[in-house]
């Protein structure tokens, strides 16, 4: 792996983890949404469904974050195996 393909890919990941956190704060007032037993309803293929509010607000940006922490990860193991 070039310096160049490392840089590219750190800077790849760093941006994917700013979008995760743009998410999770982009998706707080969904809580404010939630009904007395904590539930909201989500369309998901034209019908709707009740999700915990907590699951809808924190899985999206956690999923972003952690694949963007894998792609860093397996940069650095690349480039410093070599």
């Amino acid at each position: 792996m070039s310096k160049a393909q490392y840089i590219t890919a750190m800077t790849l990941s760093v941006l994917l983890m700013l979008v995760a956190i743009g998410v999770a704060i982009g998706s707080l007032d969904t809580l404010s949404k939630a009904d007395e037993k904590g539930n909201v309803m989500v369309r998901r293929r034209g019908r709707e469904v009740e999700l915990p509010a907590h699951f809808v607000v924190f899985f999206p940006p956690t999923v972003l974050f952690l694949i963007g922490l894998g792609i860093a990860y397996m940069t650095y193991r690349f480039y410093h195996d070599e």
